[in-house]
């Protein structure tokens, strides 16, 4: 605990004091002062200034010390100015002031070491935010640079307008951070930055998380009694420090952030943290942001992302010149573009130069559909991330790099069938997901060394087209009119329904899907 802020929670009132150390350390211990004491620049030291004048007149002042005289008896004026060292002097008396600050070093260690016991375990900012509340028995939250929870503590009962808000919409509309700011007084301590509004039974403390001079969140203490906001004070500033490592070290802020609010919306839709559209346009107004109405998704993810040798902030900065006026951020080890868009038009973009930069970089890009769901973000990076993986199964162009959702749509619809399938029915013979015909089609190729079902698949690709089948397939148009009516008699239907086509097309690719994707042989019925 720092020496000044220790004296002023502990309310020990000094007649005179010899400052030269501006800069106070942290407080560990609190000894007697003797003859023979060994000094450390963490302890403060009491004694009567007659013991204190005959130590001072032989001490060493390599790194600062600190002294408390409790009387005045002897003039201390003498060693006003001795370097690296401060003196303090109180009437307060010896073993009086002496248990007080006992006590103060004693709770701010359980405090310290309770914070630091979470942070060792990987604890979660919602522990730190349950021990702060705890602690300095108020309501606590964690916020997002716009303003919405995070993480929150309520279990201390009391009325505040601003807790309920919070509680209520899980955010502050724009209009409430606007006037709650116009209200604000200074609450700084210890060099770090806060605010309070001081009510008529207690008071609201704003504390500014920072990082790299960028706003990464707030954290707000709502308390009903004065001692609760003093300990507020003296105690918030160990927490700031505590949930400002985690926030950095869950995130890339440190690495990359260049839009702080910006990007803590985008990790809170993608998590699935935002409450409503109302919350989106409140956040949007905070940063004095305005978005196009229609908007792109795109993700970039690399193949390993502790191989790429060059920062991801020169990466961004070659990804904005692709995608012009996209706004660029990252999330865990992924970037993602928003891009604005006028309208539903299709998109269309420097493919080439896209490619080139993610052949570079060992990357993958994936783009979902257009929206104007702002609120359905997360649906649309999903779109992205799956397209991502299933393109690199199922393309077709070697070496591709870039995959549009809608080339996969069909394929994440049979991967998303497959896990209710598993779900639903507990075992994993996902051939019940096909059109009998189909596996007839897979027995008889097998047992004939034959090609029905990818002569049926290139059939009903074609729409129904028998020249340009034969012609992708490399055969003579009566090969192929043969086996279209040997594939009919082994269906025991005709190909001119429009519903088996459908059928027949949706289990072809379920049956690719079991074999290529999960590399199972579908026919084996032994799966669990």
């Amino acid at each position: 605990m720092h020496i000044d802020s220790l004296m002023e929670y502990g309310e020990i009132k000094f007649v005179e004091s010899y400052i030269n150390v501006n800069e106070f350390p942290i407080i560990e211990n609190i000894f007697f002062l003797k003859e023979d004491t060994k000094l450390d620049p963490n302890t403060l030291y009491i004694g009567s200034s007659r013991v204190l004048s005959a130590f001072l007149k032989n001490v060493s002042t390599e790194y600062p010390l600190h002294f408390i005289s409790f009387d005045n008896e002897v003039s201390l004026a003498d060693f006003s100015e001795i370097e690296n060292t401060n003196i303090l002097i109180t009437d307060f008396g010896a073993f009086d002031c002496y248990n007080r600050i006992n006590d103060i070093l004693s709770e701010y260690r359980d405090w310290y070491y309770s914070l630091l016991r979470i942070q060792s375990d990987s604890g979660s900012n919602q522990k730190l935010i349950d021990v702060a509340s705890k602690k300095m028995k108020c309501q606590s939250f964690l916020l997002s640079p716009g303003y919405s929870v995070l993480n929150s503590n309520y279990e201390v009962v009391l009325k505040n307008s601003l807790s309920e808000e919070l509680i209520r919409n899980g955010f502050l509309s724009s209009t409430t951070v606007n006037e709650l700011y116009n209200q604000l007084d200074d609450f700084s301590s210890e060099s770090n930055l806060a605010y309070i509004k001081k009510e008529q039974n207690g008071s609201v403390v704003i504390v500014p998380i920072v990082h790299g001079n960028k706003n990464i969140g707030n954290v707000m203490f709502f308390s009903d009694n004065s001692e609760t906001t003093r300990k507020i004070k003296y105690f918030f500033p160990i927490f700031l420090e505590s949930i400002r490592n985690r926030i950095v070290s869950q995130s890339n802020i440190g690495k990359y952030g260049s839009d702080v609010e910006f990007d803590c919306l985008v990790k809170d839709l993608i998590e699935l943290r935002v409450q409503s559209q109302i919350e989106i346009d409140n956040r949007l107004e905070l940063m004095n942001a305005t978005l196009d109405k229609v908007y792109i998704c795109a993700v970039i993810q690399f193949n390993d992302i502790k191989e790429v040798p060059i920062p991801i902030s020169y990466i961004i900065g070659q990804i904005e010149k692709v995608f012009p006026k996209s706004k660029v951020t990252t999330y865990m080890d992924e970037i993602i573009i928003f891009i604005p868009r006028k309208n539903f038009d299709p998109y269309k973009f420097d493919k080439v130069g896209a490619k080139m930069l993610l052949d570079k970089h060992d990357a993958y890009l994936g783009i979902s559909n257009s929206s104007k769901h702002l609120f359905l973000f997360n649906t649309f990076y999903l779109e992205c991330t799956n397209a991502i993986r299933l393109g690199r199964f199922f393309s077709d162009v070697p070496n591709d790099r870039i995959f549009f959702y809608e080339d996969y749509r069909i394929m994440d619809i049979i991967d998303m069938c497959c896990k209710n399938f598993r779900t639903i029915h507990h075992h994993n013979n996902l051939i019940y997901l096909c059109h009998p015909g189909i596996l007839w089609l897979q027995r008889h190729d097998r047992k004939n060394n034959a090609d029905l079902k990818e002569v049926l698949y290139s059939y009903l690709m074609n729409n129904r087209n028998a020249t340009k089948t034969s012609r992708d397939l490399h055969i003579h148009r009566n090969t192929l009119m043969y086996k279209l009516n040997k594939i009919e008699s082994i269906l025991g239907e005709s190909l001119d329904d429009g519903m088996l086509q459908l059928n027949l097309m949706f289990s072809y690719l379920t049956l690719r899907y079991i074999e290529e994707y999960e590399k199972k042989d579908p026919f084996d019925i032994r799966q669990n």
